[in-house]
């Protein structure tokens, strides 16, 4: 193949795509397909999603003899451009790398090529020219792609870059920071990413109970600015405040169930972003910043979207959580949501039989307790460490559904958590030996036995040869008992 006739090297620090735009535009070629189909780089086809970037191999190797270069060196010039830490399966944006083209328009008119950490999807603004990175045009609003006319301005409306009027954005001090481990790349530089990742994708969906794991950051318009409102969220109190306020505002209806759950986005990021710190979130009054926080779809699974009714209730997707952010939420021990899952109090908002994938909504949770939590507060006071439920072979879970479901009459103290309720008590001990008859009318697994009784294996093997307890008919061994031998001797041990 012959070689370009025009055949510039790379700059420092200018991306494998910029380059290849530059070199389109030294040679008159419209862009990347152009050159990609004179130097036999395959069409990658549009279901393909973020090709570009993971094949920079193939690119380099048709690059290589167009160029009359060594393809060693080529790939020495871009080497800087994947570090190891671009991809990492724990943060909320597994992949921080970005296809689309960002540009400084200010660095694009002094320097003339494409930096290659424009696209890395933690940064937003220009620490040089303090200005928002753009994904789009700011004449004609749309975006920008890899067209040869992109180091000159939009090809789309033929604006320039040359005297654009640009607005300022101050850069925090922590992207500065993570300019700077761009290129220096610390030790400690994957645990400030996965705080900045976690970030974006709250300061993406700001009232959202649940956010979802993403393998890259979605393709919006001025997605800059979301990034540039996470880094005020990590460090600046005004708009932590502003945002406090803001979920207490947009998220009224979860007020009954407590702080925990109406400040459910704040502490969300608390939990996936380990400088996150808010030291008095719920006494926050809410603050004077002007900051507004937006919604953004796009940083939503389609799936979360796809349980939405045909009435369109999108706030839903604020209030969607999983079943393990309902137990933390609302102070219950493991197994609660699956008993009121199973008693049909509460249905998850999918379709999946597998708990820890199930959303739930929570303002399911405010309807169905909040009689309860308006009930004055006499009689007993069952926990989820109430002795009784064992002995009885129920559960705090199911004392949670029946109260729910109006079985049994229950006054909630403090509506932030669910682990205590108040009963009557004639009534809880009628609903405990309605309890213990039904568990005992089939057999009865051998360990809720030993709990039951309060006693060890060898204890039950005892009361087995005394004819006390007998085995269950379908178990020979000692794993499962026959519920009515052991309901006679739990009501005959309680005389």
């Amino acid at each position: 193949m012959n070689k370009l006739g025009v055949r510039p090297y790379s700059e420092p620090n200018e991306s494998l795509l910029g380059y290849c735009v530059r070199l389109s535009k030294r040679n008159g070629l419209s862009g990347l397909r152009m050159l990609y189909d004179l130097i036999g780089v395959p069409n990658i086809g549009k279901n393909k999603s973020r090709s570009e970037l993971d094949r920079s191999e193939v690119i380099l190797e048709k690059l290589a003899p167009i160029l009359g270069r060594d393809l060693s060196v080529l790939r020495e010039a871009f080497s800087a451009q994947s570090p190891v830490w671009v991809y990492d399966e724990k943060r909320l944006i597994q992949d921080i790398r970005i296809e689309h083209p960002r540009i400084c328009p200010n660095c694009i008119i002094e320097k003339g090529f494409v930096d290659w950490r424009w696209g890395l999807a933690h940064l937003s603004t220009c620490p040089e020219h303090q200005v928002l990175l753009l994904d789009a045009c700011p004449s004609c609003n749309k975006p920008l792609d890899w067209h040869s006319s992109l180091l000159q301005g939009c090809h789309k409306c033929g604006a320039t870059w040359e005297g654009m009027d640009i607005s300022k954005r101050p850069i925090t001090s922590l992207e500065e920071k993570a300019w700077v481990h761009a290129t220096d790349n610390p030790s400690n530089y994957k645990d400030l990413l996965t705080d900045i990742c976690a970030a974006i994708v709250v300061a993406g969906r700001p009232y959202d109970s649940y956010h979802d794991r993403r393998n890259h950051a979605p393709t919006i318009s001025e997605y800059s600015s979301v990034v540039s409102l996470a880094y005020k969220i990590l460090t600046d109190t005004w708009t932590q405040e502003a945002w406090i306020g803001s979920c207490k505002a947009e998220r009224d209806v979860c007020l009954p169930l407590g702080d925990k759950v109406t400040y459910a986005p704040v502490l969300s990021l608390e939990k996936h972003a380990r400088t996150f710190k808010v030291t008095d979130i719920y006494g926050s009054s809410g603050g004077s910043d002007s900051t507004t926080f937006e919604e953004n779809a796009e940083f939503v699974k389609q799936s979360r979207f796809n349980v939405i009714p045909a009435s369109s209730d999108t706030d839903l997707l604020r209030y969607q959580v999983s079943s393990s952010q309902l137990t933390k939420m609302l102070g219950l021990p493991n197994g609660c949501i699956q008993q009121m899952v199973d008693d049909g109090v509460i249905k998850p908002c999918n379709s999946t039989n597998v708990l820890r994938d199930q959303l739930f909504d929570m303002r399911q949770f405010s309807k169905l307790f909040s009689d309860a939590c308006q009930a004055e507060a006499s009689g007993r006071l069952v926990t989820p460490k109430s002795k009784e439920l064992t002995t009885h072979l129920t559960s705090y879970g199911k004392v949670l559904s029946d109260v729910a479901s109006g079985v049994l009459n229950g006054s909630i103290t403090d509506s932030s958590e669910l682990n205590q309720i108040v009963v009557n008590e004639l009534q809880y001990k009628k609903w405990l030996a309605a309890m213990l008859e039904n568990a005992c009318s089939e057999t009865v697994p051998a360990y809720k036995a030993q709990a039951a009784l309060k006693c060890g294996d060898k204890k039950i093997k005892t009361l087995i040869h005394r004819g006390e307890i007998k085995c269950s008919r379908l178990c020979t061994s000692y794993g499962s008992i026959d519920g009515n031998s052991l309901l006679e001797f739990i009501t005959k041990t309680m005389k």
